[in-house]
């Protein structure tokens, strides 16, 4: 029952209180650790979580690596404790940047909770392959993360005409951000299908707040994707204002100096050099830089698209030869963290073309201009591609 309620408490927000639940019910069965190892293994998950709200990644993978293990050794790789766990490794995994082997382990923990239920419509199943087409998509995988994010919109459908679940559970709003962040990155729906969308969000973002609290890390992450929808949309003081609560709550709630504030921070900054005053934007992308390369280092994907729009920024002040150099180091840093193909190297490849252009270094800029369009041809598929090359 401890258990149970240390579960609820994190559910609603309420950290501290389920940490110290757990580490108070640790010290209970500590004197048993034989005949309670899989009720002292379920409650260390809890470790994870903390030292993921503190920005703690690596700390974080740490810790639930070796739960996974011991889980593995008191129940066996093919049970549903165990599957929570390597679930955890995975979300673990996206947030150090390791977006292929999160992608990888997803997919593992998917294809064994399908065989252990025998269900393609398990609730758990559609759990897991939503959180699949998440890290797919992270690894730069869109067309196929969006394919994965519709079978789990009709699984779910189905689950709630037969009344297993309400069309509220938290599984079920976390797949309408996830299926909508899907849609926003491939980018093949009309117009009016994103204002639908956007609308979508909106509603999910207020039932999260509702029932979970406005520092929700759901609620948060549906105020930064309904921010990116109304930029879409057309509303970019919307869209400003959504991101600009969103960071204010990080802040908050999880402290200035976390990775997620910081990159809160970038993308507000991004969202503002877009609309026109990318002057504004310098300084708060330099200081989003600094604090992400601090935390989670140079290479993360979180500082590498700080990267981008700060040589982006630069050169819309005019100064292309100040991006030329920061934008190649982070080309080559892109290229081997994430690979040639991800949609994320390919943005900034199309920002070292632009520098290369204002400089005139016209040879330098055509060789790449080509060979960026025929990776988001071949990555993104022609008419997704369309609307980068003819940025290029």
């Amino acid at each position: 029952m401890r258990a149970a309620e240390v579960e609820i408490l994190l559910l609603l927000g309420r950290y501290e209180d389920a940490f110290a639940l757990s580490r108070e019910t640790l010290d209970t069965l500590q004197p048993n650790p034989d005949q309670l190892s899989v009720e002292i293994g379920a409650l260390r998950r809890t470790e994870g979580i903390r030292l993921r709200l503190a920005g703690q990644f690596q700390a974080a993978l740490d810790a639930d690596e070796t739960v996974r293990e011991q889980h593995i050794s008191d129940v066996g790789p093919n049970h549903s404790q165990t599957f929570v766990t390597m679930s955890n490794c995975a979300t673990d995994y996206a947030l150090t940047g390791l977006y292929d082997k999160s992608a990888g382990l997803a997919e593992e923990v998917y294809r064994k909770c399908r065989t252990y239920y025998d269900r393609a419509e398990h609730p758990s199943v559609l759990f897991y392959q939503n959180s699949l087409g998440r890290y797919r998509r992270m690894a730069g995988h869109y067309r196929e993360a969006l394919e994965l994010a519709e079978h789990v919109c009709a699984g779910y459908h189905s689950v709630v005409q037969r009344g297993v679940l309400r069309e509220d559970h938290p599984w079920i709003l976390e797949h309408t951000l996830d299926h909508a962040t899907a849609h926003r990155d491939m980018r093949l729906i009309s117009d009016q299908d994103f204002v639908g969308l956007e609308a979508k969000v909106a509603e999910v973002r207020n039932k999260f707040w509702a029932a979970f609290g406005v520092a929700n890390p759901q609620t948060l992450a549906a105020d930064v994707i309904l921010g990116s929808l109304r930029q879409i949309t057309g509303r970019p003081a919307d869209a400003i204002r959504e991101v600009m609560e969103a960071r204010q709550s990080y802040q908050d709630t999880l402290g200035a100096g976390h990775p997620y504030t910081h990159a809160c921070t970038a993308f507000l900054a991004s969202m503002r050099r877009s609309m026109g005053t990318p002057d504004e934007s310098l300084p708060d992308l330099r200081t989003a830089i600094e604090g992400l390369t601090r935390t989670v280092g140079a290479d993360h994907p979180y500082t590498l698209a700080a990267d981008v729009a700060l040589v982006n920024a630069l050169i819309d002040v005019g100064v292309p030869a100040a991006a030329l150099g920061p934008g190649e180091a982070a080309l080559e840093s892109s290229r081997r963290v994430l690979g040639f193909d991800h949609p994320y190297t390919l943005a900034c490849a199309a920002s070292v073309v632009a520098a290369q252009s204002a400089l005139g270094r016209d040879t330098d800029a055509m060789a790449l201009r080509e060979d960026t369009e025929n990776r988001y041809r071949r990555t993104l598929g022609a008419e997704r591609s369309e609307e980068h090359t003819s940025e290029l």
